[in-house]
């Protein structure tokens, strides 16, 4: 990469400050936002700043895509890793905001600057992330088969944790703030406080996907047998070696005691058992997509298209309507069933008379009739079946 594009000076710098900080004081003002969001659209500046400490007058092409190659190698100073794929993703998006008020605020010299992914590009990438329909089963199956029946804490918290995001729907950072209070396991109803923007919902899960959670609460969280030396805030535990769950305890936890989960744990456990039932890997993510191409595949009515929002929390239709294009499936059978019932409506053509033989002159006898049926055969009446019939 060019060193220029490092280059932490020049007189730009002060300006290209100024509109970051108006661009994340609109963000704060903003009531739909969340302070997550707000961190991680900081964070983004902070690394276009690192690669192009320009105003945004002088951005171009260039230089958002040093920023993508950039993020792409970058160290992070926690891990010392490269940053995963979602932290790259989630910067990109904060980035995208921010050229989308500049856009707004006439702030950009390049209106044409390319700040967002092609739209096909963006459905290929769903449509890669999503298990197919045999996987989805397979998936599920497994799940609930070692939830339900495994000695093992940690093997029943993973796998009822995969099969909670496939049957809520609900995202990974939802599903890792949820407390035991928030779930109605009688009801099969979750209650996601803070979803995406901050907005309140009401999720809902089936009898399989509660029993496992009922189970996973029974059994409380388990200190980690081995190896241990590597797990941060393991001695929280002192000489504890079991944990039991009230209602206000994280309903995912990690290995420190009564503490959530941390995402990368999730998206690790989530890799590790969609790999073991499926033969694939993937990340926590992937399942939200696929309950939401999967509702579809069964629901194609409009109503179904607005629980889906309202289940999933969708602030738009249109990212809704987006999963309809995921699986080709659900496009074709949209179009037999709408062409077959268009052709319905067409005028049956009338048929040709049939011209009836001659009867031949009647000696007094009667000789039996070929089409008529020996009268031990029941004759099949043309009539709507009844409630006898299904016994």
């Amino acid at each position: 990469m060019n060193d220029t594009h490092m280059s932490t000076g020049g007189p730009g710098r002060a300006e290209a400050i100024a509109s970051h900080r108006r661009f994340l004081d609109t963000i704060r003002a903003d009531p739909d936002r969340s302070n997550r969001t707000e961190e991680s659209y900081a964070l983004a500046l902070t690394h276009l700043l690192a690669v192009a400490p320009v105003p945004p007058e002088e951005l171009n092409d260039d230089h958002i895509t040093a920023l993508r190659e950039w993020l792409d190698h970058h160290v992070s100073r926690w891990t010392g890793k490269v940053l995963m794929a979602t932290t790259v993703n989630s910067r990109i998006s904060g980035l995208r905001s921010y050229l989308k008020w500049a856009r707004r605020n006439d702030l950009l010299g390049h209106p044409g600057l390319k700040n967002r992914r092609d739209r096909r590009d963006m459905r290929r990438m769903r449509r890669e992330r999503t298990l197919t329909s045999e996987e989805d089963v397979a998936l599920m199956v497994g799940c609930h088969e070692v939830a339900s029946t495994s000695d093992d804490p940690i093997e029943v918290r993973n796998h009822a944790f995969v099969l909670f995001l496939l049957t809520t729907g609900l995202r990974m950072g939802e599903a890792l703030d949820l407390r035991w209070s928030d779930l109605d396991l009688e009801k099969g109803t979750v209650h996601v406080q803070w979803g995406k923007g901050g907005k309140e919902r009401t999720a809902l899960m089936d009898p399989r996907s509660a029993e496992v959670m009922g189970r996973l609460r029974g059994l409380g969280q388990m200190r980690p047998i081995s190896p241990v030396d590597h797990i941060p805030g393991i001695e929280a535990w002192g000489n504890d070696t079991h944990r039991t769950f009230c209602d206000d305890d994280p309903v995912f936890c990690g290995s420190r005691p009564l503490e959530p989960m941390p995402q990368c744990n999730a998206n690790f456990i989530s890799k590790r058992v969609s790999k073991r039932h499926t033969g694939k890997e993937y990340t926590a993510h992937c399942f939200r997509h696929t309950f939401c191409t999967r509702f579809l595949r069964h629901g194609k009515t409009l109503q179904d298209l607005q629980t889906l929002m309202e289940l999933a929390g969708h602030s738009s239709m249109l990212t809704t309507q987006g999963y309809l294009d995921l699986d080709e499936s659900i496009r074709d059978e949209r179009f037999s069933r709408v062409t077959e019932a268009h052709w319905a409506t067409a005028p049956t053509p009338e048929a040709d008379p049939v011209e009836q033989p001659e009867e031949a002159p009647s000696d007094g006898t009667e000789t039996p009739d070929d089409d008529e049926p020996p009268s031990d055969i029941v004759v099949a009446v043309d009539r709507a079946p009844s409630i006898l019939d299904w016994s």
